[in-house]
């Protein structure tokens, strides 16, 4: 495992996702913390590394709930949201525990 490429992942370069399954990481590797490959390139709105991931064996349920659809949406990523929507997440979707929707997420920005 290749961890400085991974740290420098975690820090926003998620085209370096590209390298790391090139040469050999699987697609649903963690840091060291725990955290998804999948999940970094969503925090930062990276929606071709998403779809790279998803080809090469990721899955988009490892977002969680609703495909974080909520977390896109406060971060403000309008593209990673679309994609999200197109892909069965429900932009009526409520949080269990404050019945807060994707919505909210975006106005809370």
């Amino acid at each position: 495992m290749s961890l400085p490429l991974l740290r420098r992942l975690a820090e926003g370069r998620t085209d370096l996702v590209f390298e790391l399954i090139g040469s050999g990481m699987s697609a649903t590797s963690t840091d060291e913390q725990g955290t998804p490959l999948l999940s970094w390139c969503a925090y930062y709105g990276d929606v071709s590394a998403i779809k790279f991931l998803l080809q090469h064996g990721e899955s988009l349920s490892r977002l969680g709930d609703n495909l974080d659809l909520s977390g896109a949406a406060f971060h403000g990523h309008w593209r990673l949201c679309q994609y999200l929507i197109e892909h069965g997440a429900d932009v009526d979707w409520q949080q269990p525990d404050t019945g807060e929707s994707p919505l909210h997420a975006a106005l809370c920005t």
